[in-house]
Formats: C-alpha cells, sequence, structure tokens
C-alpha cells in the first residue's frame, strides 16, 4: 500500500497510449502539456504544439499531450489526435496523480522538466491569448518553444513561470457527475 501512495503522490512515469511509460527523469526537457479535448482553447493550441514537437523531437526531448478528463477512452484520445493532426504522445491522467505531482490548474498549461524531473518552466504555450477569449492576430511570444531550447541546452530559461490562459481543470470528483 506504500508503494501505490508512493506511485499516486509522486509518479515516476507517463503512461502513453499505445507505447512505453516514459519516466520524467533522464531527458534533456520533458515537456507535459495538459489538455482537454472539449476545451477550445487548448484544441486552438494543436498547431502550435506540433510545430514544437517537431521542432525539438528527438530521444532526448519528448512532448507529451495529458488528457485531465479521466473517464475519455484511448479511442476517444487517438479520434481528438487525428482531429486535430499532430503526432506527440499522449496519456490520460486517470487519477490526477500527474496534475497532483505538477500542481497544474488549466489546459492547456504546459510544464518543462530538466533531466533530473524538476519543473524549471510552466505555463503557456505562447502568448496567442492575452485573456480568456481574446485572441490575438498574431504570436509575438512563444514561451514554451523559447523554455524547451533553453532546458535543452542546459541553460534557465528566460522566464520560469508564465499565466496560462484556458480551461479550469476540475477536481477528480467532479468528473464522476459526467456521463
Amino acid at each position: 500500500a506504500v508503494l501505490i501512495a508512493t506511485t499516486i503522490l509522486n509518479p515516476l512515469t507517463i503512461p502513453i497510449i499505445g507505447g512505453k511509460p516514459i519516466p520524467l527523469t533522464g531527458h534533456k526537457a520533458l515537456t507535459i502539456v495538459f489538455l482537454t479535448n472539449d476545451c477550445p482553447i487548448a484544441n486552438d493550441s494543436q498547431p502550435d504544439l506540433e510545430r514544437i514537437h517537431k521542432q525539438f523531437n528527438s530521444a532526448q526531448t519528448h512532448l507529451i499531450g495529458v488528457y485531465i478528463n479521466p473517464k475519455l477512452t484511448e479511442s476517444e484520445a487517438k479520434k481528438h489526435k487525428a482531429e486535430f493532426q499532430f503526432t506527440y504522445l499522449q496519456s490520460i491522467d486517470r487519477t490526477h496523480a500527474l496534475v497532483k505531482h505538477l500542481r497544474a490548474t488549466t489546459t492547456p498549461e504546459a510544464f518543462v522538466l530538466d533531466h533530473t524531473g524538476k519543473v524549471q518552466y510552466r505555463g503557456r504555450i505562447n502568448n496567442m491569448y492575452s485573456d480568456l477569449g481574446v485572441r490575438r492576430k498574431s504570436v509575438t511570444e512563444n514561451d514554451l518553444a523559447d523554455a524547451i531550447r533553453a532546458i535543452s541546452q542546459g541553460q534557465m530559461p528566460k522566464a520560469k513561470e508564465t499565466k496560462p490562459y484556458g480551461c479550469l481543470i476540475p477536481d477528480l470528483a467532479d468528473f464522476d457527475d459526467l456521463d
């Protein structure tokens, strides 16, 4: 029981849909972006996330989209991936262990971990949104890409934390009311 409790409070790996679990440590940069398949801002961010994935994807830098809805099926996640045409890894946080571990609050919210698993960046993908429902005509700041670049080169990102705009992550118990 102690091992199970430790795993829930401090996840050591992220289960990947259709693949092997990814450890939280041992990467130049591990990027985790919390998603829902029904958040308009998260969905609007998919092209930017895919560009970031293609730019930084290597054996030592991974981008993982982590769905926060524990009732989402793997089939629904794969359908979402096909609909928005992205190729990065997917996971479903059915117990909100990763949500709690990283203290995520919003979708989309990005975290970049260094080789020790320490969070070196937390926040928005870019400045596409300046507030809820307020979309810019063009992106002028690419916070997540800048952070991944710095961290993968062993440097500190310019901004360690930015404010993400999107859909709030409900408590796990709130999903019990959903059909």
